[in-house]
């Protein structure tokens, strides 16, 4: 199988989700920082609970024409974890 290149690939950066503010800021600047700076066709950002959006919420990313999905789970994750 072909290795697929970034501006192909969509990424989603998953937080658990908190009733603090700071904590979705934070996600939603590391996901400009990647939107600024990768060659992912498409970043953005999800969260398991209490906030939105949710990962169910990325079905448009078909649209898009992206060929694989990446997810980066929150702080404890190191690297891109699923393609």
């Amino acid at each position: 199988m072909a290795k697929a290149t970034l501006d192909k690939v969509g990424l989603i950066l998953i937080g658990h989700g908190s009733r603090l503010p700071h904590n979705q800021e934070n996600l939603e600047k590391l996901a400009e920082i990647l939107r600024k700076q990768s060659e992912f066709k498409i970043v953005e950002i999800a969260f398991m609970s209490m906030n939105t959006p949710t990962i169910p919420h990325y079905n448009y990313f078909v649209a898009f024409k992206v060929s694989r999905i990446g997810i980066k789970l929150g702080e404890a994750a190191s690297t891109i974890i699923a393609f």
